[in-house]
């Protein structure tokens, strides 16, 4: 392949860290882009682009209209689509002789096993704690390194966790934060370039490790602060054999703060109850297919903090998104504000027609 190819990666090739071999290496890796949302954009761009052989996108989200001022991958005529499909379509047209492999599901307990074991490196990509914390179990497990990434507001942060005796993320965050420490870009708002920015030097990580270059982020975490253009390296803890033994004895699963059993809801157990008076979609307006008809409230993720006084938090709740994936966290946001009796529907509207179906 490198021959037929040459010409493509012919300024590559001049570096004397990189060279023929080093793009043989390239072309021979298997990486997982876990998320392709502000970080995986960048990431999968410059991977395909520096002639990564084998990509796989890992993502269960839609595009919506929110996404685009950092998730350039996306136009406005895909706000709806799967951003897995739409990404995959894009990295095939530019680079066809690559294998571009796209899974439309979001990562859980279940699935990591098999969404990870055959890949070389994983490229976190996400942005909640959750995943972080699965994506460092099940890389323990499988002894797989992998590339963490995280933004907030101006700043960002990088390092490659579990590589060799290096440290795992739980060496450096052994404690899951509470819910009401858990910021993301929909509350808080994201300089749109920063995630590039982070995303970019992810990729540029991967690409250091996959060639086999030196200076790799394995005992330092890199910090970037957009404002002050300010970078700064902080020297990473050993690794703690103790976390990681245990992660390794222990059944993958959810962090128990992060998915608690009484917030959520089956459609069927919600359609066959007249309890929950409330039920707001919390996906973007322009979504599609249209809100079922007994949807009561449409206030997107991003400006639930802003609409909230339409809701009242004595009347109990249902709330849904496509997946489920929205509807959790807006289940964390209201319980924070005092929602006691609210619940997320499970796996949201991607649910609906498969209980139709069972009915019908």
């Amino acid at each position: 392949m490198i021959e037929s190819n040459r010409n493509i990666y012919e300024k590559q090739l001049l570096l004397e860290q990189v060279g023929i071999l080093g793009q043989k290496k390239l072309l021979s890796a298997k990486v997982a882009v876990i998320g392709a949302g502000g970080l995986g954009c960048p990431a999968l761009l410059h991977l395909a682009a520096a002639g990564v052989g084998e990509i796989h996108i890992i993502d269960g989200d839609r595009v919506s209209l929110s996404n685009l001022h950092r998730q350039f991958l996306y136009g406005i005529k895909d706000v709806g689509q799967l951003k897995v499909d739409i990404a995959q379509e894009h990295l095939n047209r530019q680079h066809p002789h690559l294998n571009i492999q796209g899974y439309s599901k979001f990562l859980s307990p279940e699935n990591a096993k098999g969404l990870i074991s055959g890949v070389d490196l994983v490229i976190d990509c996400t942005d909640n704690f959750a995943a972080r914390y699965l994506i460092n179990d099940v890389c323990v497990q499988l002894e797989k390194p992998f590339v963490y990434g995280a933004i907030f507001k101006f700043e960002g942060q990088v390092a490659v966790f579990n590589h060799g005796d290096s440290s795992s993320y739980r060496c450096l965050f052994p404690e899951y934060p509470k819910a009401e420490n858990q910021p993301n870009c929909s509350e808080t708002g994201v300089l749109g370039i920063l995630p590039g920015i982070i995303g970019t030097m992810q990729a540029t990580e991967a690409i250091k490790w996959i060639v086999g270059m030196e200076g790799l982020l394995d005992s330092s975490l890199l910090t970037y602060n957009a404002i002050q253009q300010e970078i700064r390296k902080i020297n990473l803890p050993k690794r703690n054999l103790e976390i990681c033994s245990k992660v390794k004895a222990e059944k993958l699963r959810w962090h128990p703060e992060s998915c608690n059993t009484d917030s959520s809801i089956e459609w069927e157990m919600l359609l066959a109850s007249d309890e929950f008076k409330q039920i707001v979609d919390v996906r973007e307006l322009e979504e599609t297919p249209q809100s079922p008809e007994f949807t009561t409230h449409k206030i997107p993720f991003g400006e639930l903090n802003k609409f909230i006084a339409q809701l009242q938090p004595e009347i109990p709740t249902a709330i849904y998104c496509q997946s489920g994936f929205r509807s959790e966290k807006a289940t964390i946001l209201l319980r924070n504000r005092g929602f006691e009796m609210v619940r997320s529907i499970v796996n949201g509207l991607d649910a609906l027609p498969k209980l139709k179906e069972n009915y019908s």
